[in-house]
């Protein structure tokens, strides 16, 4: 199966080597303006005018066909059809070949002194100096509006004007984008500073310039709650015991007091002897055990080895996590 193209293909002026024309028997069906076939029935090429197909030698501006390869499909043209001026029905027409005629050989219109007596400038011209049209003025003092300027013109006042706009700025910020940058890319800087410092407290007021003074300092005063941070005083152990004070914080040493529950769950089916540790600081403490399956209480040896420590004894190893202990202090 052939591929089909659904745009022009363009060889940008590339040769088509060793190609061949359709080759039907009979006329393609729904042709276009300008396709062509090699009829292998009539041995000649056919062409589509628009309206029928014409085969080539026999419409009117087509060279004629001498002979054609029906293999290849190649075309053999009459050499007389490139000769003969008298000829309409060939490549090339008498006119055309009148004009051709005409030409000088090695005809060329762009020599120097025709260029130059023309007022135009030849791509061999190695120097502007000559030229009206050309000014070297590195300040552009002149501001002309129908002179071009050199390169070196050009050059010199770009380099002088973008050094002027540079001056002795630091490297980060020599160019706009820096600047910009710097300015935090706000076009209005001056009033956002402005407004900005408007808003501030002097230091060396010492606050005094707050607007309402009182209701600052309530504010700074409010009242500390478990969500909220704010300005609290400290109880003392004895109003910590009270329990119902709610507008004093607890510290460590107010709390010296309040005794602490710490539970255990023991037991690990080997060991007869079991070493709680509840890091409480004291021997003041107090140790209950029960089961773990019932919560039942059960005695076994209790002793308070250090002041962080409770030992626990038994004549058969608790099963694991069997036992459920906690120690107040």
């Amino acid at each position: 199966m052939a591929k089909k193209y659904l745009i022009d293909i363009d060889l940008a002026k590339n040769s088509l080597n060793n190609a061949r024309v359709q080759n039907l028997a009979s006329d393609p069906s729904s042709p276009v303006k300008g396709q062509v076939y090699f009829n292998t029935t009539s041995n000649k090429f056919r062409v589509y005018n628009g309206t029928t197909w014409d085969e080539m030698g026999t419409g009117s501006g087509g060279g004629e066909v001498t002979s054609v390869n029906t293999k290849t499909g190649a075309v053999v043209l009459n050499p007389d059809d490139l000769s003969d001026t008298s000829s309409t029905n060939k490549f090339t027409t008498a006119a055309e070949k009148s004009k051709i005629a005409g030409i000088e050989a090695l005809a060329d219109v762009t020599t120097t002194a025709k260029v130059d007596a023309a007022g135009a400038v030849m791509n061999s011209d190695l120097s502007t100096a000559a030229m009206q049209f050309v000014i070297d003025e590195d300040n552009m003092a002149s501001n002309s509006a129908t002179k071009v300027p050199t390169q070196q013109s050009t050059k010199a006042y770009v380099d002088s004007s973008v050094s002027a706009l540079v001056d002795a700025a630091p490297g980060t910020l020599d160019t706009l984008n820096e600047l910009a940058a710097a300015l935090g890319d706000d076009p209005n800087f001056a009033t956002t500073i402005t407004t900005t410092i408007g808003t501030k407290l002097a230091k060396d007021q010492n606050l005094s310039d707050v607007a309402n003074a009182a209701t600052a300092f309530g504010n700074i005063k409010q009242s500390a709650t478990t969500s909220a941070t704010g300005v609290v005083e400290l109880a003392t152990a004895a109003e910590a015991e009270t329990r119902s004070d709610t507008t004093r914080a607890t510290t460590p040493a107010s709390l010296a007091n309040f005794t602490v529950k710490k539970p255990f769950t023991v037991g690990d089916g080997t060991s007869t002897t079991i070493t709680l540790t509840h890091s409480l600081g004291t021997l003041d403490v107090i140790t209950q055990v029960r089961q773990a399956s019932d919560n039942a209480v059960v005695e076994c040896d209790i002793i308070n080895a250090t002041i962080n420590t409770v030992t626990l004894g038994f004549n058969s190893a608790p099963a694991a996590n069997a036992i459920k202990a906690v120690v107040v202090g």
